[in-house]
């Protein structure tokens, strides 16, 4: 109630942030983050990340490394 979404988008919205720091690090694949997070399906962490995000994580971990 606090942050105005629902506990399930609270929770993506928390794993989405840590894959951001992970992916960040650039010493982990997206497959390894995306077992980390506890999302089973690499294809579907893709695919929210995009939704939440407006990128891939490979295209977001390209965009940091050209920071």
């Amino acid at each position: 109630a606090y942050s105005g979404m629902s506990p399930i988008d609270y929770q993506i919205q928390m794993k989405i942030s840590h894959a951001k720091r992970l992916l960040q690090t650039n010493t982990m694949r997206i497959s390894e983050i995306s077992d980390t997070l506890g999302f089973f399906d690499t294809a579907y962490f893709c695919k929210l990340f995009k939704k939440y995000t407006g990128l891939s994580p490979k295209n977001y971990s390209e965009k940091i490394m050209h920071l």
